[in-house]
């Protein structure tokens, strides 16, 4: 066989492995034809969304004077959702506090002015301590976002437990002694904190004497409004995937399950799986203020100023004001991790309220939320025309890994001809190979087709087969002089990233 036959098997193998990358490689979440529930509603949720919506499985809920219509929309791993899945709820909790903070003020257990340290005395004498509960409660406490910055391992490695090793605060009393250490920034602005409102939460519980946040919040909230179908995880789970639980999916089709980082967990903040039925009570009766705190909680509190959160003028305790256009605004919070999506908006003065709920983060949710609050007949935005939500804090990191997959693996084509020994071709092999995983796993097929990673993995492939061929003539290791320590230095990176990469890739449920 000639060198030039050589090199042609090697094309002909690499696109054959282009084209399975086709077939098999990462494509970005599509919504199939599958519906449940109102027929109309769905139909009139897909004429709204771009082709480009990177939503895999959804359920919607349109409240109205008339009554209320669910309609769920695609699947996730065969499974259709309807008013009775369970959705992650991710921040919309936060709600749930401003409600509780309402009833527990009418009840005289905290006041506005009331510091954290009053009611959670492990913070006596910190910053953290001296923050009032309507700072809390309208974000302008100073608190950072997170209680630390060490979450992105979680995120990355697709956890499913939400106890993620000894990264993670493990329960209320080390998330308390986090929280003692941390200084104020930005007091008395509005600063989006998820520390603040998980401490709110664990405030408000230590003030009605109950045991646990979930145990207060289901006896004051959910169980008065027959939310049965709502349950919380903490840190302290071992399991935190319910019954009847949609699985999450990111951007780029990876199957989630449920991935939640850090004090994400603590259930005060973020930890909620619902459903669209008890959604729906839920935004009913917080409305027309029949939900326990009424309408005091959505009542406006503090001017807000942050890109952000696009659109928000005024917040409450915890619920904003959304501007619908020049002269009329609505109550409204989402929430998202990068495997979910969910928005709740309401309406008073109509009587109408959506709720949306998705296994994907769609940073356009909010869109397709007001679009049906509006009866507007103006599709969202695609996803290429304006990014938002959690890709604020990921971008461009998709992209960056696609740019350097690209230049590996054109840097192995054309090395593959260079290589002098089979130990150089093995390290090369490696590289090309965990590189190609991680960019699958993690790269940017929300921004680009699918397809387009079978276009970067053919100069990789190529690379691949053509050191395949020349394994015989190469000995093992290069000759005298040529830098033999070198190549067995580069060996325990090597194989360290593709045990790494192995982490991030693997199925997580």
């Amino acid at each position: 066989m000639t060198k030039i036959t050589k090199r042609g098997v090697a094309l002909l193998v690499a696109v054959a492995a282009a084209v399975l990358a086709v077939v098999a490689g990462p494509r970005t979440p599509h919504i199939d034809g599958n519906t449940s529930g109102d027929a109309d509603l769905a139909a009139r949720v897909r004429s709204l969304l771009p082709d480009d919506a990177g939503l895999e499985a959804l359920h919607v809920s349109v409240i109205s004077p008339e009554g209320v219509r669910h309609a769920g929309l695609g699947s996730s791993d065969g499974v259709v959702p309807d008013e009775h899945s369970r959705f992650g709820l991710g921040s919309v909790t936060k709600t749930f506090n401003g409600q509780l903070l309402a009833v527990a003020i009418a009840r005289g257990e905290v006041a506005e002015s009331d510091t954290l340290a009053t009611h959670i005395p492990e913070l006596e004498g910190s910053q953290a301590g001296t923050v009032t509960l309507l700072e809390l409660a309208t974000h302008t406490s100073g608190l950072p976002r997170e209680a630390r910055s060490d979450w992105v391992w979680p995120w990355v490695s697709g956890s499913e437990s939400a106890s993620s090793g000894d990264r993670a605060p493990q329960g209320e009393q080390e998330f308390l002694r986090q929280a003692r250490t941390l200084t104020l920034s930005t007091r008395g602005t509005f600063s989006y904190s998820n520390l603040g409102a998980d401490l709110l939460g664990i405030a408000l519980a230590r003030a009605a004497g109950a045991a646990s946040w979930q145990d207060y919040a289901t006896a004051r909230l959910l169980q008065p409004l027959g939310m049965n179908d709502t349950v919380f995880t903490s840190v302290d789970d071992a399991v935190t995937v319910p019954e009847r639980a949609i699985k999450g999916k990111w951007e780029n089709g990876r199957t989630v399950m449920p991935g939640t980082p850090g004090q994400y967990d603590l259930p005060a903040g973020h930890s909620t799986w619902t459903t669209g039925a008890d959604m729906a009570r839920y935004a009913q009766a917080v409305m027309d203020g029949t939900a326990p705190g009424g309408t005091t909680a959505w009542q406006p509190r503090q001017s807000i100023n942050d890109t952000l959160i696009r659109s928000a003028t005024q917040i409450g305790y915890l619920w904003m004001r959304w501007r619908l256009d020049d002269d009329r605004s609505a109550i409204y919070h989402g929430g998202g991790l990068p495997w979910y999506g969910t928005v709740v908006i309401m309406d008073p003065a109509s009587g109408r309220a959506v709720v949306v709920m998705a296994n994907t983060a769609l940073a356009r949710l909010d869109s397709l939320a007001q679009a049906l609050l509006d009866d507007s007949q103006e599709p969202v935005p695609s996803q290429a025309s304006l990014r938002g939500g959690v890709d604020r804090f990921i971008f461009p990191f998709p992209l960056v890994l696609a740019a350097v997959l690209v230049a590996v693996l054109l840097w192995a084509a054309w090395r593959a001809e260079r290589l002098g020994s089979r130990l150089a071709t093995v390290i090369r092999t490696v590289d090309v190979l965990a590189w190609a995983a991680l960019a699958a796993a993690l790269g940017p097929w929300i921004w680009v087709p699918g397809w387009t990673y079978a276009l970067m993995l053919l100069p990789g492939a190529y690379a691949i087969v053509r050191m395949a061929l020349r394994w015989r003539e190469l000995p093992w290791q290069p000759g005298p002089g040529k830098l033999r320590w070198w190549l067995w230095a580069r060996l325990v990176p090597c194989v360290a990233f593709a045990v790494l990469v192995l982490l991030v890739v693997m199925p997580k449920g």
